[in-house]
């Protein structure tokens, strides 16, 4: 099922879906994938690695690493509801780890006639509950251009001698009942870059999810220091060569 990669179709209205959630805990790691298909009784696998490529394979740009730990797994038949696996990680793994996760399917229907391929999810292995967790859903406030049906954002596409396009979250709250003067640490993000392609991350905060004692946009999460809501603006660039343009797909910032 491996060598069926190399001749995955394009997503389309009939690919396949797969969601991940934003955060996974350490000691134990269970990381959480839910894939949905209208294809029912179609064989499947789950593909996780530690990477997100992309990887082109015969005109096809996969959102996996293809690194020596990649793994296929989850393999079974496309039920009629939601799908739900656990895949366990063991292990001396650290704070920060992305796990990406993509799914195929094998659908004679599909314009090369095997295989359709689900968006590139993921999940961040963090070492605290606390902190922002930024899904990209356009309904919770966030702007931007959207994959279409996917909850991830990507750059425009460009134009002549314009490649740049830029998406912003909405107010998010890291602070809690224990944690009430966030101190924010690095965020750990899930994106694909293809080749000649990039994003920019900036970050603010606020006393309040209005925007009230906003400060100024900053590099790092840090210049939210003590203040409970947190907010990023990411600035795409696309492949003026290639046409090409990144994707991100989820933020993971913790506070202590």
């Amino acid at each position: 099922m491996l060598a069926g990669c190399c001749l995955l179709a394009t997503t389309n209205a009939q690919a396949p879906k797969l969601s991940m959630p934003a955060r996974s805990q350490l000691s134990p790691a269970l990381v959480t994938s839910l894939l949905t298909s209208p294809n029912v009784g179609a064989p499947y696998a789950i593909f996780y690695d530690v990477a997100s490529g992309p990887v082109s394979l015969l005109g096809n740009d996969l959102q996996l690493g293809f690194t020596p730990v990649m793994i296929a797994s989850h393999a079974g038949l496309i039920t009629a509801g939601p799908t739900i696996h656990g895949l366990p990680i063991t292990g001396a793994l650290s704070h920060g780890l992305t796990i990406y996760g993509q799914a195929i399917v094998l659908d004679p229907a599909a314009p090369n006639g095997l295989f359709r391929a689900s968006n590139g999810a993921s999940t961040s292995l963090t070492d605290t509950v606390f902190g922002c967790d930024f899904t990209m859903r356009v309904e919770d406030g966030y702007t931007g251009t959207f994959e279409q049906g996917y909850q991830q954002l990507i750059g425009a596409a460009p134009t002549a001698g314009d490649p740049y396009s830029q998406a912003t979250s909405p107010w998010l709250l890291g602070s809690s009942i224990f944690v009430q003067q966030p101190d924010y640490a690095a965020p750990i993000v899930a994106q694909v870059l293809p080749f000649d392609t990039s994003i920019e991350l900036e970050w603010r905060g606020a006393a309040d999810f209005q925007g009230i004692e906003t400060t100024e946009w900053r590099p790092t999460p840090d210049v939210a220091n003590g203040l409970p809501y947190l907010q990023f603006r990411a600035t795409f660039r696309a492949s003026l060569i290639t046409g090409a343009r990144p994707i991100l797909t989820n933020i993971v910032v913790p506070a202590y």
